[in-house]
């Protein structure tokens, strides 16, 4: 299990329907312990809640409202607790792209809960364009490839239907190389869209954050950028927004069953 490090790599994300669509792109994202976040204090590049070339401000994740003054690791070990799952004595590590240059919009965080080696729980913290966020915490099944699915709760897409759609994730244990792979089916198993996340691990340290920032300087502004150029080329496709649906703004669901914060 490798912790605390850079995976830089290509982002693939490929639509079948209701129109075929592909991109890919480099991209990176940091793989933190968050018990251990003082740790990056020796870093000249990154910094804890406050600004920086690269920063990981603790407001932007867990249950929100986020900014009730506990840390990511106790907010996220009290959702598990208030779930009924054990927390104590666990690792958290996540999975996700930092601020750079203050900036960041996150689709996806991924946080491992790890008793000892073994993957007892992964929470994949989804966010939306409109502001909503959803945390679908699945069970593991503690191989070296994570295989895990659930109904989809949150409104992404604005071109993709919410209700009667599930997600399949594939994941590899973090090593020297990291997967992350996303299925979007229906309930029938049509798929609708594929999404991955291939990286190969640096160290996390300042010639190595220095590196990564003069590669990809403006990447998190190019993932919200790319996000709504490439809805404007699937409407000149012939999509049609979709209606967005009542949902709360954040919610949770164990294993399919949902609650909501």
């Amino acid at each position: 299990m490798r912790k605390g490090c850079i995976y830089s790599g290509e982002i693939i994300h490929r639509r079948l329907l209701p129109r075929a669509h592909f991109l890919s792109y480099s991209g990176f994202m940091l793989f933190l312990d968050v018990s251990k976040l003082d740790d990056l204090s020796g870093l000249k590049f990154i910094s804890v809640n406050r600004f920086n070339l690269f920063s990981f401000y603790e407001s932007d994740y867990g249950v929100l409202p986020s900014n009730n003054g506990k840390n990511i690791y106790q907010r996220i070990k009290n959702m598990l607790s208030d779930l009924g799952i054990a927390s104590d004595g666990r690792d958290i590590f996540i999975l996700t792209m930092p601020r750079v240059l203050g900036f960041v919009f996150n689709p996806i965080s991924i946080y491992y809960i790890m008793n000892g080696d073994r993957v007892e729980y992964v929470i994949y913290e989804v966010n939306n364009t409109f502001g909503d966020r959803h945390s679908y915490v699945l069970e593991s099944n503690n191989d070296q490839i994570i295989l895990q699915e659930t109904q989809k709760r949150l409104h992404v897409s604005p071109f993709m239907a919410t209700n009667g759609m599930k997600y399949k994730f594939k994941l590899a244990l973090p090593s020297d190389d990291i997967l992350v792979n996303i299925k979007l089916l229906d309930n029938k198993n049509q798929k609708y869209l594929f999404a991955s996340f291939k990286g190969h691990a640096d160290k996390l340290n300042d010639a190595n954050l220095w590196k990564i920032f003069l590669k990809l300087p403006f990447f998190t502004l190019k993932v919200v950028f790319g996000i709504h150029y490439e809805a404007l080329k699937l409407i000149f496709k012939g999509l049609w927004l979709k209606p967005k649906p009542k949902t709360p703004k954040s919610g949770i669901s164990l294993n399919n069953n949902p609650t909501i914060s």
